[in-house]
């Protein structure tokens, strides 16, 4: 018998620092902040976070089958940063998250894609290959996409670190606040196709 109540979803969101919180304690991470809020607009969400400070898409692919191990709805692969300071190619960037985003749609989850500009110290031209990597990626994959999740964060010293990229405390719930309509959006999604299922 159906009830009003709505399950449980399972959020995976697998990245780096940016996504683990560096710098703040667990609960100040833009993955925690989110779960609160999404708690509290009534949803039934548990979000887990599989943030990795350093982690290029290399190191993430290694450890996939960890974060899917649980079977999530949703996942938020929000990684390339550090691919772009260590000079790695961005044609071994994309076909490392090509592989990641194939292994979250083979079990069934949505798929969020979550980027961030390289850095210019590396050039306009590398930049811009990242950037591009992940239009391509939500296209190919026919994901959701956040393409700058620092913009307006980055370089603000009110919200950042004093390396002027790792966000502080505000930083993070600025974050949180922008990726909550996207996922939302994806949570309404995934329990429209529920209902008709």
């Amino acid at each position: 018998m159906q009830t009003d109540a709505k399950s449980s979803l399972h959020v995976v969101f697998l990245g780096d620092s940016l996504t683990e919180g560096w710098g703040q304690l667990p609960r100040e991470s833009f993955p925690a902040r989110l779960q609160t809020m999404l708690n509290q607009a009534g949803e039934n969400i548990r979000i887990s976070n599989f943030g990795v400070s350093g982690d290029t898409t290399g190191d993430a692919l290694a450890r996939l089958p960890h974060a899917l191990a649980d079977n999530p709805s949703i996942v938020v692969v929000a990684l390339g940063v550090n691919d772009a300071y260590q000079g790695i190619p961005v044609e071994i960037a994309t076909s490392n998250l090509i592989d990641i985003c194939e292994g979250v749609m083979g079990g069934h989850a949505n798929l969020i894609l979550a980027g961030a500009f390289a850095p210019v110290s590396h050039g306009d031209m590398q930049r811009d290959a990242f950037r591009d990597m992940y239009f391509f990626l939500s296209e190919r994959f026919h994901a959701e996409l956040l393409p700058d999740m620092l913009d307006g964060i980055a370089g603000d010293p009110a919200l950042t670190h004093p390396d002027g990229l790792h966000p502080n405390a505000a930083g993070y719930e600025r974050m949180a606040v922008r990726f909550f309509a996207l996922v939302s959006d994806v949570i309404s999604k995934r329990r429209l196709l529920e209902r008709r299922s």
